[in-house]
This record gives structure tokens, C-alpha cells and sequence, in this order.
């Protein structure tokens, strides 16, 4: 069996992906790597496919077309500026899916001064089974 359970959570499964092969390419574009996710859309309600940046390799566009959704994550004071123009350019070519930037450990600055903030959004909701998700409230 090549799905695990994760210790701790009971709704959790995860697939390792094992050993580097030789020709990761040919073994995402033979049908089966597509042939699994469909199997496993039937039992499972989100699949999480955690591939590599799209600068080191092309697997990631090999698969992306059978991705609802791309999350690009970036670390603050971590990820290189550069790279935010490699993502930039990823989304003006449109070659990743539904594509969003997620960044982790941006703190919250806290004491005395004046702040002035703005921020817009907007998200579309395709899927009305997803709740609150996509709906910009907060869960």
C-alpha cells in the first residue's frame, strides 16, 4: 500500500514519493501519476501535490495542468526577492494553474507609532462545496 497514515491525525494520508529516479519526466507524463489522482479524487475531499520550485526543475509544469489550484510558498526574510520575479513571470505566461503566493512568517509588529495600512483582495468562488473557504471570511 503506498498511502500512509499520518500518526496523530485521522484525516490525514500522505504518499512518499521514494528515491529520485533516473527520468522523473517520463514517469509523470506515462498516465499513471494522472490515472492516481483521479482514483484518489474518489475517496478523498483535497489532494495536496508538493512538488519542486519550478526553478530548479520542470516537473512542477508538467503537472500543473491537472492542478485546480497553484500555491507558490514563500518564507519573509527567507525566500530571495529574485525569485518573486521568476513567480511573476510564471503567472504573466500563464503556465501554472489558479496561481497564488502564500507567505509564512510575517510578523506582527507591536508598540507605539502611527501605521497607515490599505489592502484589497478579491477571490473568485467556484466551488460552492468549499464552505468559507475561498470566500474571504475567516474560518
Amino acid at each position: 500500500m503506498i498511502i500512509k497514515e499520518v500518526l496523530g491525525f485521522s484525516n490525514l494520508d500522505i504518499i512518499l514519493s521514494g528515491a529520485i529516479p533516473p527520468n522523473p519526466a517520463e514517469l509523470l507524463l506515462n498516465g499513471h501519476f494522472e490515472a492516481l489522482l483521479d482514483q484518489l479524487k474518489q475517496d478523498y475531499d483535497y489532494l495536496l501535490v508538493d512538488t519542486a520550485p519550478t526553478v530548479l526543475v520542470t516537473d512542477t509544469l508538467l503537472i500543473s495542468h491537472l492542478a485546480d489550484v497553484t500555491l507558490y510558498l514563500t518564507r519573509a526574510h527567507y525566500t530571495d526577492v529574485k525569485l518573486i520575479e521568476h513567480i511573476k513571470e510564471m503567472h504573466e505566461q500563464q503556465k501554472l494553474t489558479n496561481m497564488a503566493i502564500v507567505v509564512n512568517g510575517v510578523e506582527e509588529k507591536r508598540g507605539y507609532g502611527y501605521n497607515y495600512g490599505y489592502g484589497y483582495g478579491y477571490m473568485r468562488r467556484s466551488n460552492p462545496n468549499l464552505g468559507n473557504f475561498g470566500s474571504g471570511k475567516e474560518l
